[in-house]
């Protein structure tokens, strides 16, 4: 049996806080949901459909968005929306009208 991996990826500004924390507490209901399923039931890790098991991480981005966009431009290609003047602006004037 083939073995699909899925994933989220939490992220916020830095991800040096609630990014961490979101991916913590989502992991925890991953292992959680994973634990009560074994033996046949579908979750965590069963279920997958299409002849193949799914595998749920929960994952951060390290650096947060912010850290994506310094990357450089492989990274920011594939982001929705990316906008190159509103990354240009001072970190304290963003969101900001």
């Amino acid at each position: 049996m083939k073995k699909k991996n899925s994933f989220t990826i939490n992220s916020t500004g830095s991800s040096k806080g609630r990014g961490t924390r979101a991916a913590g507490w989502f992991d925890d209901l991953i292992r959680d949901r994973a634990g009560k399923t074994e033996g046949g039931g579908s979750g965590g890790e069963g279920g997958g459909g299409e002849g193949g098991a799914v595998q749920l991480q929960s994952l951060v981005l390290e650096g947060g968005i912010t850290g994506w966009v310094a990357g450089g431009a492989e990274y920011v290609e594939w982001m929705v929306g990316y906008e190159e003047g509103y990354w240009r602006r001072p970190k304290e004037a963003r969101g900001k009208a």
